[in-house]
């Protein structure tokens, strides 16, 4: 039971994330979500990062495959930008709506939307 809010291929096309919210709770008492890689025949492969109380709203694999940025907020009202290595599991935090001077606010929220990657500059 759940929801899916996102679906992002792998750039070679051998497998894709998808951001799950768990038995779809309501804002802003949202359940886990987590992200699952599954390959082309829909296998599960791994949970690559689970966010507690939180609702991931948009995912994006890196032009390499290596890394999958995602946008995540809680029922903290921050948003936040994170990337998770697809190798270690590692995750770091990029920024957050309160870096960029975005007040907390109950009753107008505010998350940050990834669009995707720009590949740096040979």
């Amino acid at each position: 039971p759940g929801s899916v809010t996102d679906l992002a291929w792998r750039p070679d096309g051998s497998a894709f994330a998808l951001a799950v919210q768990d038995r779809g709770g309501c804002y802003p008492e949202y359940l886990d979500a987590q992200i699952d890689l599954r390959d082309r025949d829909v296998s599960w492969l791994e949970t690559m990062v689970s966010e507690p109380q939180s609702k991931i709203v948009g995912i994006a694999w890196s032009s390499d495959g290596s890394r999958l940025a995602y946008d995540v907020y809680s029922t903290d009202l921050i948003g936040r930008l994170k990337i998770v290595d697809s190798a270690t599991g590692e995750v770091q935090e990029l920024i957050d709506t309160t870096q960029l001077g975005i007040p907390v606010d109950r009753d107008l929220p505010v998350t940050l939307l990834l669009s995707g990657w720009v590949k740096p500059a040979d």
